[in-house]
């Protein structure tokens, strides 16, 4: 039995983290506050001015795109496994995630650094499925900073690190963060279905799970390296399409 097929048997996912939904909420506050400004000139008694509508609809229009694309991305993370390989761009991958999370990463007050080396080979894989696996990692590390800071004093800034890189035949990309790590006895039991480091209401235990599972399929390895009340990095390999391949793909 898969991680996949656990979930299964779970009524929902465990909710959307609630950073995640402040960020979602943003655009429908936007979205109300122009349809309430829409009622207000449409009860003037005088002209409405055409610039001013023109102006609110777009800002609507905007919002909505905005919002559509949130929930968008969010349905892909939560869509079962079976996929068909093609060739997928990390840069984009990358894009992808951060259009979910740096919202919420601003709200938490943690640095997101990006260093995503150009020209990178593409991978075989799925994109969205990627996106899931990046976006759980990021929803982990975000986690692990929150705890560390729980108690501590000073003025320790707080960052994820996110980096892209080629090397012969593969692609890595590799996630620090400066959170509250791992104990050593722990981190051989991370991938495991329902086991999870943190409190009660705050995860299943699956994230990880399915993302050894995403990963794994697409021909990747992932392994994890930890210092308690220092931090974690996650590293992800994928084999590069042969140059030989891209010009028929």
């Amino acid at each position: 039995m898969t991680a996949w097929d656990l979930l299964k048997l779970m009524p929902t996912l465990g909710g959307i983290p609630p950073a995640t939904v402040h960020e979602l909420n943003q655009p429908l506050n936007a979205i109300k506050v122009g349809s309430d400004f829409l009622k207000i000139m449409a009860r003037q008694q005088g002209p409405i001015q055409t610039a001013h509508l023109a102006e609110v609809a777009a800002e609507i229009g905007n919002q909505v795109a905005r919002a559509s694309q949130m929930i968008q991305r969010l349905g892909q993370m939560g869509q079962a496994p079976g996929f068909e390989r093609h060739p997928v761009v990390i840069a984009d991958v990358i894009s992808d995630t951060l259009a979910v999370v740096e919202g919420p990463l601003r709200l938490d007050n943690i640095t997101l650094v990006v260093s995503v080396a150009p020209d990178l080979p593409p991978i075989s894989g799925h994109r969205g499925r990627l996106v899931q696996v990046l976006y759980n990692l990021v929803e982990n590390a975000r986690d692990a900073i929150v705890r560390q800071r729980q108690g501590k004093t000073g003025d320790r800034a707080h960052r994820i690190t996110i980096r892209a890189r080629a090397s012969t035949g593969s692609v890595t990309i590799s996630m620090a963060d400066t959170g509250i790590g791992i104990r050593p006895h722990l981190q051989s039991r991370i991938f495991e279905p329902f086991f999870t480091t943190k409190s009660v209401g705050r995860g299943q235990g699956l994230g990880l799970s399915i993302s050894h599972e995403i990963v794994r399929d697409m021909g990747g390895r992932i392994r994890v390296s930890s210092q308690p009340g220092e931090g974690t990095t996650v590293t992800l390999v994928f084999p590069a399409i042969p140059a030989e391949d891209r010009a028929t793909d």
